[in-house]
């Protein structure tokens, strides 16, 4: 294998290969200068199977945030829901007004109905960017689960005056229940991983 080259060559590539084998098993390399050393040790750490602590350290956040992540995931659905159902309402109120009010044969009032179902609109939005945004989830919750309940249990009669309307309230306070015993749980979560 060596014909062909020069044996003083030869023999500093051999020199060479020892000095990688000795610095590789951790010995030291006798007669290797400084620079050859350094160059050893730079490949040695470029073909090394682990990686860098740095590295580590950032997947692990990474993987640390994914599960906060997963953790606020099902009270930020139950939001989304409470949501739908505030805008939903605030739509029944601002164009279907005069078919709600006749089905709970009340006087239809076009200017309450108006500021009602924009009321709902904004407490949607606000409902809505806690399930879009996590740092706004106590906001939402602080917002959107006291109305969601009171409308449940101010409108369960409705139930048997106008389902609808009834069946609307009741999946606005299950919703907002459900929120708040998810966010609770989600914050119990993550007060317990920050303690550790």
């Amino acid at each position: 294998m060596t014909e062909g080259f020069d044996s003083r060559e030869a023999a500093a590539a051999l020199q060479l290969d020892r000095a990688i084998e000795s610095v590789a098993s951790g010995d030291e390399a006798p007669g290797v200068d400084a620079k050859t050393l350094a160059l050893i040790q730079a490949l040695l750490v470029s073909r090394r199977t682990d990686p860098p602590p740095a590295l580590r350290e950032r997947v692990k956040a990474a993987l640390r945030e994914a599960a906060y992540e997963r953790v606020w995931l099902p009270a930020r659905l139950a939001a989304a829901l409470l949501a739908l159902a505030f805008v939903g309402q605030g739509v029944g109120s601002l164009l279907f007004g005069r078919w709600v009010a006749g089905n709970l044969h009340i006087a239809f009032e076009p200017h309450l109905l108006f500021e009602s179902g924009v009321a709902l609109l904004a407490l949607g939005g606000v409902v809505m960017a806690g399930a879009l945004t996590r740092r706004l989830v106590g906001v939402a919750l602080a917002a959107g689960a006291p109305v969601g309940l009171a409308f449940a249990a101010h409108g369960l009669p409705e139930l048997a005056e106008f389902p609808a309307g009834g069946a609307l309230h009741l999946s606005q306070g299950v919703a907002a229940l459900a929120f708040a015993v998810l966010w609770l749980r989600a914050r119990r979560y993550v007060s317990k991983r920050a303690s550790k």
